[in-house]
């Protein structure tokens, strides 16, 4: 159920966003953190809140001042933040901006909250901002309740039954969303603007996962989703469900005992999972990076031989781009494996032949580069590992 310890997370985990210079209060914002090993905590908040001239997304602020509650001491703290244009949208549709803070900036701990991208049937929310109906000088809250979502955007829609004016609800910009469920509380996305009463009193708010756009546009990993279910059905229901049925295995269960079974990768396969496509690339990427042939001008048929090579690493780079990796495309690298046997017995037979070469003409061929000939010994090594790699995976299955 919803209790006070879950109303004190949001408001430790709300913050106030300030003109750097007036110091007049200009949104709100929400802080996310995921325990990551790099200890990274994220700012989100309305992209608008960062630009001078808000919705109009030219003018963006040289800096910004967050307020955030210290839990320890009962009182704000204040960062002096710069905006990064990588890590916003300049778009009313995709209006999210992000910061990217250290728990290293912070002396006390900033709550974890799960994070959802459905709702399912819940229609209940929490929202907690600094509006202008307390002057920006408190933080306030509504419930509003589920309205609609957009069907080709990252927006969805709330019903505001409070008495608030357009006018009084400026400031909540940037606030987080959280669904409220008999269990926990969960972040599904940050108000963006408000529609006035005589429209029908609605607050548009932007998908949580809206976010992991800007975060894999600037190579960092996306967010850890939770997942929601009717009837109770939650992450936390397997994760307790999973320990009861450890802790019944008593004796019998250790880690030594915790076998991954082969067939758990043919799974990966047919969903083309993150584990798949990282497997995958492994490989690839591997045998792209091996050491490449031994060049030398001296011996014409290796030069031959790395040139073809260079055209099928450019070929395998090229197919990377073009094909994604989801449920509803092929992975079809029949073509790569075809070519790559191929290659492999036209540079046995170039091998072979400048060994043939040399044994023939020792004593008037000094000039023959050896050292070409041996590494390329290497090179038929790294492609037979390459073959054995993707063999290991089934990519038909994919």
């Amino acid at each position: 159920m919803y209790t006070i310890d879950n109303d004190k997370i949001i408001m430790e985990l709300t913050v106030q966003i300030k003109d750097a210079k007036t110091k007049n209060a200009v949104g709100s914002g929400v802080l996310i953190n995921q325990n990551t090993s790099d200890h990274t905590i994220y700012l989100l908040t309305a992209s608008h809140c960062l630009f001078e001239d808000g919705e109009s997304f030219q003018v963006m602020r040289s800096s910004f001042t967050a307020e955030i509650y210290n839990p320890k001491l009962k009182t704000n703290i204040t960062l002096d933040l710069v905006p990064d244009e990588k890590l916003l949208f300049k778009d009313i549709d995709k209006d999210v901006g992000l910061i990217v803070l250290s728990k290293s900036m912070f002396d006390f701990d900033i709550p974890a909250v799960k994070i959802i991208k459905e709702r399912q049937s819940y229609t209940d929310f929490i929202i907690k901002g600094f509006p202008l109906a307390t002057q920006g000088k408190e933080i306030a809250t509504i419930y509003p309740t589920w309205n609609q979502a957009a069907p080709t955007k990252k927006i969805f829609n709330l019903q505001l039954f409070e008495d608030y004016s357009s006018y009084n609800t400026t400031g909540f910009s940037g606030s987080g969303v959280f669904l409220k469920t008999p269990q926990e509380i969960y972040l599904m996305g940050i108000f963006t603007r408000y529609r006035s009463e005589e429209k029908g009193k609605i607050i548009y708010c932007q998908h949580i996962d809206l976010l992991d756009e800007l975060l894999q546009r600037n190579f960092r990993p996306t967010l850890t989703y939770s997942y929601i279910g009717n009837n109770g059905m939650t992450s936390d229901f397997f994760k307790r469900n999973v320990e009861k049925s450890i802790k019944n295995l008593g004796e019998r269960y250790n880690d030594k005992l915790n076998f991954r079974l082969p067939i758990a990768h043919r799974f990966n396969e047919l969903s083309k999972d993150n584990l798949f496509k990282k497997r995958l690339l492994k490989i690839l990427d591997k045998w792209l990076t091996d050491r490449a042939i031994g060049s030398t001008a001296k011996l014409k048929k290796i030069s031959a031989v790395e040139e073809r090579l260079d055209k099928l690493r450019i070929d395998l780079v090229n197919w990377e781009k073009d094909n994604p990796f989801n449920v509803l495309h092929k992975i079809d690298l029949d073509w790569f494996l075809d070519e790559l046997r191929i290659f492999d017995k036209h540079l046995d037979n170039t091998i072979s032949e400048l060994f043939h070469e040399a044994y023939e003409l020792s004593v008037h061929t000094s000039g023959l580069d050896s050292r070409g000939i041996r590494e390329n010994d290497e090179v038929v090594f790294n492609i037979q590992k390459g073959e054995r790699g993707l063999s290991a995976i089934n990519v038909k299955l994919a």
